[in-house]
């Protein structure tokens, strides 16, 4: 069953500030939380419960898997902020990074799970995909994945809709994506239950595959969230240390 969702709001919370502070130390006394979409510091209020995978897209699952996985397993939550997004004071979203996603690629998220070959054609449905997926690695790493230079990307790209922004890579500029399964038994329950996945090359490049369901992308990530970070020893190799980017596109 699904607990309550002032609930589930405050234990996102939590978890995101634990996970924030542990890498951000000096952030400790600052009773905000950094939106993994927009990169803005802001309080509690301005946040709100976001399912990664639209609701609208889990209507095709299988009635004994909605029976099985409650929908919010089956789409993976996080928080993303609610106050305005504006450029210049030129207001985009009133609803801020939820509102933006929500409008933009929920549809195109949708079309790519639901396989329809025939919408899988403009570059929106490429761009959401890598939205969703860096969300999806979002959720299994953390902010680590989030405040790197490209996370910066991700957080610029995510406010252009139609077109790949300057410093997206070239080699993440495609989709690979798979037919919906004709029974629920034919893949594996993870498929259901925890719908995004990550394979982390180890080779040095700044990519990882990444996706959701039977999509796949490829992601710039510019730092291996697998190694560990130190925070004590002065002189440490640079693959230890993390800088944070604070970087932010919008006002």
């Amino acid at each position: 069953m699904n607990i309550d969702e002032p609930d589930i709001r405050r234990r996102l919370w939590a978890e995101m500030r634990s996970d924030l502070i542990s890498l951000v130390p000096s952030l400790k006394g600052d009773e905000r939380l950094i939106c993994p979409l927009c990169g803005r510091l802001l309080p509690f209020q301005d946040f709100s419960l976001e399912h990664i995978l639209p609701k609208q897209a889990l209507r095709c699952d299988p009635a004994e898997i909605r029976k099985r996985y409650t929908q919010n397993e089956r789409a993976g939550l996080t928080l993303t902020c609610k106050k305005p997004l504006k450029i210049r004071g030129n207001k985009l979203a009133e609803n801020g990074c939820n509102g933006w996603k929500g409008s933009h690629y929920d549809k195109a998220i949708s079309d790519t799970i639901k396989y329809s070959t025939n919408k899988l054609r403009s570059s929106r449905h490429l761009i959401a995909s890598c939205v969703v997926s860096y969300l999806g690695l979002f959720k299994l790493y953390g902010y680590s994945v989030v405040l790197i230079l490209s996370g910066a990307i991700m957080r610029r790209q995510f406010l252009f809709v139609n077109k790949f922004c300057s410093e997206f890579p070239i080699r993440s500029q495609m989709l690979l994506a798979g037919g919906v399964p004709e029974k629920a038994e034919s893949v594996p329950d993870l498929y259901w239950s925890r719908p995004f996945w990550v394979t982390l090359r180890g080779d040095g490049q700044p990519f990882c595959n990444a996706g959701y369901r039977s999509v796949s992308v490829m992601l710039p990530l510019s730092r291996d969230p697998r190694i560990p970070i130190s925070h004590a020893v002065p002189y440490v190799p640079s693959r230890y240390i993390f800088r944070p980017n604070f970087q932010t596109f919008i006002d």
